[in-house]
């Protein structure tokens, strides 16, 4: 009698445990696809933000892909920023808009000696609802 209790007892523990594991992974997935479904952008894998300098010349450019039907205006901002005090100050901007899922934006300026990099500030839009993202590229160099 004291074991079928014991042994009834270990099974609503066992059966407590796995609901609650059924519960946490039906919530995580839930939660998933409700972030999926209401993302206008892929932002994170469809866009590239590059700075290249040559000569004291630094050029520019950031390519943004967004999901076709969904992506209706990219509007991008670039800031060529350069390292001085511990911090990036912007020094030059460039900024355009298209109605289009796809949008390319470039800019080029003439630099002195010291670190650089660009900061895009993404904006997808889907009608009047949008999006927004900053990207970097990678630190370079004029020397």
């Amino acid at each position: 009698m004291k074991y079928q209790r014991r042994r009834k007892r270990k099974l609503k523990e066992i059966m407590a445990v796995c609901l609650c594991l059924l519960l946490v992974l039906a919530m995580d997935i839930t939660g998933y696809a409700a972030e999926e479904n209401s993302s206008i952008m892929s932002v994170d894998s469809r866009t590239s933000v590059g700075l290249n300098i040559s000569s004291g010349v630094a050029k520019a450019q950031c390519l943004v892909t967004g999901k076709a039907g969904k992506v209706t205006k990219i509007s991008i901002t670039m800031y060529l920023q350069k390292y001085k005090s511990g911090g990036y100050s912007t020094v030059k901007t460039w900024s355009g808009s298209k109605s289009s899922y796809i949008y390319k934006l470039q800019g080029s300026k003439n630099v002195a000696k010291g670190t650089y990099r660009i900061k895009a500030k993404i904006t997808c839009y889907k009608g009047k609802t949008s999006e927004t993202s900053y990207k970097y590229s990678a630190v370079k160099q004029c020397l």
